[in-house]
């Protein structure tokens, strides 16, 4: 592996990027956000929203900022805002994210099977509703996860004189743990007292496909990670019902 720098892109990309990021936190406006909140707090929902919202546009300029100086890019939407090149890259990327996409189904569809019981009321995260897995999860969670924290760590390592391959895995491998425990606040507002054997599920069965999205991103750019993202999410729902 290598991570020459590449030429940083313009302004219409970042403007791109960055909606597609904010359309995927307004998806959270789908979900019950205020049931999430502690008894007696009453929150509006557009405000629930204000934070994910600044974390979502600080990661866009971040992985702005480091992505190019480690060889990562957006080429589809780079294509597409440069108009160059974004076919090529969509049809480099369709193949390994169809695949990924059916790995990442299976690790979803058996930790929801594995963990039946695990949670009160049947009150499991199969049931989030499908807009917000498939475009927070598959574009704003990538754009932080990957995007920004993977390629933020990279540069660090890289700077540090880490050779490539070893500092690429171990920044996927830390971007994949962060990926994990960034779903421990739901679980912990859905789960009192959670057992080690669902604590240990969450972090799995989140970080195998953080760690497949990250591979994904560096060999063939950051929308085959949001597509295998998404894909997992929508081949998981059809199967589990």
């Amino acid at each position: 592996m290598t991570f020459s720098p590449i030429e940083r892109r313009g302004w219409p990309f970042v403007i791109v990027l960055m909606t597609l990021t904010l359309i995927g936190v307004a998806s959270l406006g789908l979900m019950p956000l205020e049931e999430m909140l502690p008894e007696g707090i009453e929150v509006p929902r557009a405000v629930l929203l204000i934070q994910p919202a600044i974390l979502a546009v600080g990661a866009t300029f971040l992985g702005w900022w480091a992505a190019p100086k480690v060889g990562l890019d957006a080429p589809v939407i780079g294509g597409l805002t440069d108009s160059n090149g974004w076919k090529d890259a969509l049809a480099k990327a369709a193949l390994p994210a169809a695949i990924v996409s059916a790995i990442v189904a299976a690790v979803l569809v058996t930790y929801a099977k594995l963990t039946i019981g695990e949670f009160p009321d049947g009150a499991a995260a199969a049931s989030l509703p499908l807009a917000p897995r498939l475009l927070y999860g598959g574009i704003s969670e990538e754009v932080l996860s990957r995007w920004a924290i993977l390629s933020v760590i990279l540069l660090g390592l890289i700077k540090l004189k880490v050779p490539a391959t070893p500092a690429f895995w171990t920044a996927n491998l830390l971007a994949a743990l962060l990926f994990a425990l960034g779903h421990f606040g739901v679980l912990f507002n859905v789960v009192e007292n959670p057992s080690a054997f669902l604590i240990t599920a969450v972090v799995i069965g989140n970080m195998v496909p953080g760690l497949l999205f990250g591979w994904l991103f560096a060999s063939r750019g950051l929308e085959a990670a949001m597509l295998a993202h998404a894909g997992g999410h929508l081949i998981a729902f059809f199967i589990l019902g």
